[in-house]
C-alpha cells in the first residue's frame, strides 16, 4: 500500500506538473479504471488469491494511490508552488472551486468582487492554484498586446487541445490564430446597408409604445442582424418578436458556463456525455446544420455556373476551405465551432451594449441632448439624410461608445493568458512562467488611479485619452483581439445615430432603471435584467 501512495506522489510531481493535463481528463479516468481493472483480472487469472479479496485490495491501493497523488497536489499548491508568495484566499490556492463558491455566493456578480479582493490582497491576487489576477494598467499591454510573450491559457481547451479541431476563439497557438484570422478580417468587412435594414426594423419596434423591454428587443435586432451577415438567413425576430429555439439554448449554456467554466478540464468532460450540455445541444445543432444548408447552397449555385463572391461570414470561410486556403479551418470540426463563434460571439455583446447606452443616456440626458444637437447638425433632414459616411464624422459618438465600453463591458472579467516559460516582469512584480494570468476589465475600466471620477460617466474625457494608450480594453488588444471589433463598432454607431435622430428616451412608467444598472451579472458575457423605456417621437 506504501508504494501505491508514493506511485501517487510520483504521478503528481513527475506528470502532472510537467505537462498539461487538463484537456485529458478522460483519459486519465480511463488509465485509471483500466489498470485497476487490469490487476484484478492479472491476480484472479493467478488463482491464488480469492477474487472479492483481490477486488478489494486493488481497491484500496487505488484509494491509497488518489490519497498519495491528491496529498502531493494540495500540499504543493498551498505551500511549495512557485506562486506561494502571491497574497489571495486561502482556498483559492488549492482548487479553482473556490472560486466557483465566490462566483455563487455573489450572485453571479463576481465582477463586483474583484475591487473588494484588490483591496484586501492589493494588485496582484492569487485567484487559483496558478492564476494570478492582475490589476495594473501596464499590465495590459504586457499581457495582451501585439508583442506580449503570452499566449492563450489552458481555459480555451475545454472544448479540444488540438489547435485544428477546435473554432477561431479557441485556437492559442498564435501564428495559427493570426492565419485563421484572415479569412474572419475578409468576412466581416461589409454588411452595411443590410444592417442598415435591420435598425430600421428595430427602431419600428420601439414607435408609439409606452413601454418597451429595449433588453429583449435589442437581442431580437442583434440575432437578426447575426442570421444575415453570419448565414444570410432571415430570422425574422424582429418582425414576429418570437425568439429563435437557438437563442434558448446559447443562453441556457452561458448560464452554467458562467459557473463551470472556471474548471475547463471539467467542461471539456461534460461535452462528450451525452445530454449533459443540455439545451446547448440545439444551438449547437442548429449550427452544425447550417454550415451543412450553406454547403448544399453554395454547391448548387456553382452548379449552375455562378461564381458570385460571398455574400456572408459563412461563405467565405467555406469558400477558404474549398480552395484549401491556410486560413480556412483544416478540420470539419473547427468549422462548426467557428459557426457557433459566430453567432454567439456577435449576438449578445452587442445587444448587451446598445442596451447599456440607452440606459445611460436616460441617466444621463445632457449627453443625450448633446449627442442629438450634433446629429441635427450633420443631418438638418433628419433621418431622411442618415447616411454612414456623416456619422463617423461625429467624434462624439466615438466617445459615448467608449464610454458605454468602460463602464459596463459586455465581457466583464476578461481573457485568461499564460506567461511565457521564462515569466513576465509587470513592474517591480515578476511572474513566473507557465502562470494564467487575467486583467479584470470591469474592475481596471472603473478604477480611479486610471481614470478621474471613475464611476461618472463623462464620455468627453475620451476627448483627449486614447483608447489605445488607456486603462481600456473591451475588445481585448493584440493579435488575440476581438476580430469584429470593426463590425461591432458600425453597428453601435447606427443603432445610436437612428435612434437619436428619431427618439427622446426615458424609462417607461415604473421603471427607475434601478434593477437594471445594480443586477447584471457575469456569464461568460454580461447578463443584463430587462429594462422597459418609452420611446417619444421627436
Amino acid at each position: 500500500m506504501v508504494y501505491a501512495g508514493l506511485f501517487g506522489v510520483f504521478c503528481h510531481q513527475v506528470i502532472f506538473r510537467s505537462y498539461e493535463v487538463d484537456s485529458h481528463g478522460w483519459e486519465m479516468v480511463l488509465a485509471y479504471v483500466n489498470i485497476n481493472a487490469g490487476l484484478v483480472v492479472g491476480y484472479g487469472l493467478m488463482g491464488t488469491h480469492n477474487l472479492m479479496d483481490v477486488i478489494m485490495h486493488v481497491c484500496l491501493a487505488g484509494a491509497v494511490f488518489l490519497v498519495g497523488l491528491y496529498g502531493s497536489l494540495l500540499l504543493y499548491r498551498a505551500f511549495f508552488h512557485r506562486l506561494h508568495r502571491f497574497p489571495g484566499p486561502f482556498l483559492a490556492r488549492l482548487s479553482k472551486v473556490y472560486q466557483i463558491s465566490s462566483i455563487i455566493n455573489t450572485k453571479m456578480q463576481y465582477h463586483m468582487h474583484v475591487p473588494k479582493l484588490q483591496r484586501q490582497y492589493g494588485d496582484f491576487i492569487r485567484t487559483g492554484p496558478r492564476e494570478l489576477t492582475v490589476l495594473r494598467a501596464e499590465a495590459i499591454d504586457l499581457i495582451y498586446g501585439s508583442s506580449s510573450p503570452c499566449t492563450k491559457g489552458t481555459w480555451y481547451d475545454q472544448n479540444s487541445g488540438n489547435a485544428d479541431k477546435v473554432g477561431i476563439e479557441n485556437v492559442r497557438d498564435k501564428e495559427k490564430h493570426r492565419v485563421r484570422r484572415k479569412a474572419w478580417d475578409r468576412a466581416l468587412s461589409v454588411y452595411e446597408p443590410r444592417i442598415k435594414g435591420k435598425v430600421d426594423a428595430l427602431m419600428t419596434r420601439y414607435e408609439g409604445k409606452q413601454s418597451v423591454n429595449v433588453t429583449r428587443n435589442n437581442i431580437l435586432y442583434a440575432w437578426d442582424v447575426m442570421g444575415d451577415i453570419a448565414f444570410s438567413k432571415d430570422f425574422h425576430m424582429l418582425k414576429t418578436g418570437v425568439e429563435h429555439p437557438a437563442v434558448e439554448g446559447l443562453h441556457w449554456a452561458m448560464a452554467i458556463a458562467g459557473v463551470v467554466t472556471t474548471l475547463p478540464w471539467l467542461m471539456n468532460m461534460l461535452r462528450v456525455i451525452p445530454g449533459a450540455t443540455g439545451k446547448f445541444e440545439k444551438f449547437a445543432s442548429w449550427c452544425s446544420g447550417e454550415v451543412d444548408l450553406k454547403r448544399e447552397a453554395l454547391a448548387s449555385e456553382q452548379a449552375k455556373g455562378m461564381d458570385e463572391e460571398p455574400s456572408d461570414v459563412m461563405s467565405w470561410i467555406i469558400k477558404a476551405q474549398q480552395e484549401k486556403q491556410r486560413s480556412a479551418p483544416p478540420t470539419e470540426s473547427a468549422i462548426r465551432e467557428d459557426a457557433r463563434t459566430l453567432i454567439s460571439a456577435g449576438s449578445d455583446t452587442i445587444a448587451i451594449a446598445f442596451t447599456n447606452f440607452l440606459y445611460l443616456m436616460v441617466k444621463n440626458p445632457e449627453a443625450y441632448k448633446k449627442l442629438q444637437k450634433l446629429l441635427d447638425a450633420e443631418f438638418p433632414g433628419g433621418y431622411n439624410d442618415w447616411a454612414y459616411d456623416n456619422v463617423k464624422r461625429i467624434p462624439y459618438i466615438d466617445c459615448l461608445i467608449h464610454e458605454t465600453l468602460r463602464l459596463r463591458p459586455p465581457v466583464p472579467m476578461g481573457f485568461l493568458r499564460e506567461t511565457p516559460d521564462a515569466g513576465l516582469q509587470v513592474g517591480d512584480v515578476f511572474i513566473p512562467g507557465k502562470i494564467n494570468v487575467n486583467v479584470p476589465i470591469w474592475a481596471m475600466q472603473r478604477d480611479e488611479r486610471y481614470f478621474d471620477r471613475a464611476l461618472d460617466f463623462i464620455p468627453e474625457r475620451w476627448e483627449t485619452l486614447s483608447p489605445e494608450s488607456s486603462a481600456y480594453f473591451p475588445f481585448q488588444r493584440g493579435g488575440f483581439s476581438c476580430v469584429g471589433k470593426a463590425n461591432a463598432m458600425m453597428q453601435i454607431r447606427m443603432l445610436i445615430s437612428a435612434t437619436a435622430l428619431q427618439y427622446n428616451l426615458a424609462f417607461a412608467p415604473g421603471e427607475d432603471g434601478e434593477r437594471f444598472g445594480e443586477g447584471t451579472e457575469e456569464r461568460l458575457t454580461l447578463w443584463i435584467p430587462p429594462l422597459y423605456m418609452t420611446f417619444h417621437p421627436r
